[in-house]
């Protein structure tokens, strides 16, 4: 089995990398619960989540109910789900329950009615946060920080830090422990025989179990976790089952007193649901099998809301005239039922012909061809995702006779659908998933306005797979001016742009591609950005596809490509401009516009595969060190 079908298999499997995250910490705890509780704990967790989800008092007879069924199995499993269940209601189900946040200076009042001992035998646990080229990022030590003024507050007590070698780009191996007790003496002032180390610990498991080794060295009974805000109570919950379990192994008891934490955004929006994050990392804790895992509430949440069945009218609007996107009959894909883990979602090129300026969403011939061009495009990119794609109000093609700032007004009415569309999506369907974002010519200018007005936030950007943005020159006026916009520079980097246009060697310029531009581009043969010449035996299979998404013709080896490194132009070799003529007006003789996609079809469709491999590989580092 090849690497990209393994990781497909395994990641969707897992959902994402949340199941990762859980798997992951099998080796461990030995024998955390017996074989013939795993059913029960998996519904135990459940129906936490689900009390959490939507409080109800049922959901608390429900988890004595689950308790009891655990305890009839073995005494002492019981003993672990009860710990786990006693933690949540406090943590998760209590109204009164109080997080306490640290408000900055240098020791921490607001703590003073927690009821922490301030004693040796109590501990000050500081959860990690991924290195960034091998050092410290801003939250980590905004958690020390926090640490620090918990710690002067009270100074009988210890200072545990565990964390090993995270994230990439770390060639001298810093730890995550050896960093923060290096910022906690030298700039915090802590004493450093307050402070034990773990250096090893790779996940969250290995954290608290570390952890849980060192205080029973140093005989403390308790301990107080200092994170972030969002992270507090997920990580409490954590750290509260395997210290259930390691009791249960070791007779070793340690108790969670309070908590303390610095006030901080979720670098991803996921992480707002801790509680189902979790439960999902403590079923692997307790070495649930796959199918009870599976089989629990998604961390993803509810269903979300589906767009309501047509009314009379197939293109319903809203008064302004703009779509209705809470309509179904008003997205040409809306693919929510799917299983497949990742979304794309992709923008109709121009497919208006006719004497206007914007295109009518009542006129079904337009419509017809406009669903024809998506399914032209759609096998590249479908594999592995949902596809959704909006019904907008089009530049139609006149406009591009215009002068651009006359233009401009045309392009601005349709982005306005488009954005429209994708903030609908985002709201109702997105739920942390991976995203591609792809378009062809206009479809491309517009995936350029959505990384423009949405993806300056990082929570965005973290989603972000791929931005296939072809037959639209990737500028560098867009470049400079939005940080966001970055042009791909290798075949698996990720929240990059793919962009180029093709065209014949002595082809000079086109209105997509004038003359005296600077574009970014990447060669979709030898995915290099210099102008290296790509053999046509690189080319995987140029595919022509009809309306039907029927791929009526293929050849592989059809065609090479090199960029030209003046312009940014992809370069088209091997074929005669008399068999691919241009079919538009205000195209030249030499303009391969319309088959931008079409002559590198099998590559494409391969890459769009590799960046979601290297983005799940990314994502599954990332949440493992973030938790």
């Amino acid at each position: 089995m090849n690497k990209r079908k393994l990781l497909i298999i395994t990641l969707c499997v897992l959902l994402l990398v949340l199941l990762t995250l859980a798997v992951v910490f099998r080796p461990v705890l030995a024998d955390p619960v017996s074989e013939a509780n795993a059913a029960n704990f998996g519904t135990l967790l459940t129906d936490l989540v689900n009390a959490k989800d939507s409080p109800d008092p049922g959901d608390q007879h429900n988890i004595e109910t689950d308790l009891n069924a655990i305890r009839a199995v073995d005494r002492k499993d019981y003993q672990v789900a009860k710990s786990i269940a006693d933690n949540w209601r406090k943590i998760f189900l209590d109204p009164d329950y109080k997080m306490y946040i640290h408000q900055g200076g240098d020791t921490a009042p607001e703590i003073a009615d927690a009821g922490i001992p301030d004693s040796r035998s109590h501990a000050i646990v500081i959860l990690g946060f991924e290195l960034k080229n091998g050092q410290m990022q801003p939250e980590l030590m905004a958690r020390c920080d926090a640490a620090a003024a918990l710690a002067r507050t009270l100074p009988e007590t210890i200072i545990v830090c565990s964390g090993g070698a995270t994230g990439v780009n770390n060639p001298q191996g810093n730890t995550e422990a050896g960093l923060m007790k290096g910022y906690l003496v030298e700039n915090c002032g802590i004493d450093a025989t307050r402070i034990f180390t773990d250096d090893a610990a790779m996940t969250t498991a290995e954290n608290a179990l570390n952890t849980l080794k060192i205080l029973q060295q140093q005989k403390a009974h308790s301990m107080t976790i200092v994170t972030s805000d969002y992270h507090q109570r997920w990580g409490q919950a954590d750290y509260n089952a395997v210290a259930a379990i390691y009791n249960k192994l070791h007779k070793y008891d340690v108790q969670i007193i309070g908590n303390y934490s610095c006030a901080y955004e979720p670098a991803a929006e996921i992480y707002r649901t801790g509680w189902r994050i979790a439960a999902w990392q403590i079923a692997g804790i307790l070495e649930l099998p796959d199918e009870v895992i599976q089989a629990m509430p998604s961390p993803f949440g509810k269903k979300p809301a589906q767009p309501e069945p047509a009314p009379e009218s197939a293109a319903a609007e809203t008064e302004s005239g703009a779509p209705d996107y809470s309509i179904a009959a008003n997205w040409a894909y809306y693919e929510s039922e799917s299983e497949k883990f990742a979304d794309v979602f992709l923008v109709c090129p121009t497919v208006d012909m006719k004497d206007e300026y914007n295109m009518s969403l009542d006129d079904e011939k337009t419509m017809a061809n406009f669903l024809g061009a998506l399914n032209m495009e759609r096998g590249i990119y479908d594999a592995e995702a949902r596809m959704f794609s909006p019904y907008y109000r089009q530049g139609a093609m006149k406009i591009y006779s215009l002068d651009p700032d006359e233009r401009e007004q045309y392009l601005q009415l349709a982005y306005e659908d488009v954005s429209a569309a994708f903030s609908w999506y985002l709201d109702n369907e997105n739920n942390g998933r991976p995203l591609i974002i792809a378009g062809f010519s206009q479809g491309a200018d517009m995936c350029y306005r959505l990384l423009q007005e949405y993806f300056g936030s990082e929570i965005l950007q973290r989603r972000l797979v791929a931005v296939y943005a072809i037959g639209w020159p990737c500028t560098g006026e867009l470049v400079s001016e939005y940080p966001q916009i970055v042009p791909a520079a290798s075949e698996d980097d990720v929240g990059t742009v793919i962009s180029f246009e093709c065209e014949a060697p002595e082809l000079s310029g086109s209105f997509i591609m004038p003359e005296g531009i600077r574009a970014y581009s990447i060669n979709p043969l030898n995915w290099r950005t210099d102008g290296t010449p790509a053999d046509k035996s690189l080319n995987s299979g140029a595919c022509f596809t009809d309306y039907s998404a029927n791929i009526t013709k293929e050849e592989a080896g059809l065609c090479g490509c090199y960029i030209d490194t003046e312009r940014g132009a992809l370069k088209v070799t091997d074929v005669d401009p008399a068999d691919y003529p241009a079919l538009i007006s205000v195209l030249p003789d030499g303009s391969y516009h319309i088959y931008d996609y079409q002559f590198f079809y099998r590559n494409l469709q391969q890459n769009v595969q590799t960046r979601l491999n290297a983005w799940m590989e990314k994502s599954a580092e990332d949440l493992a060190n973030a938790a």
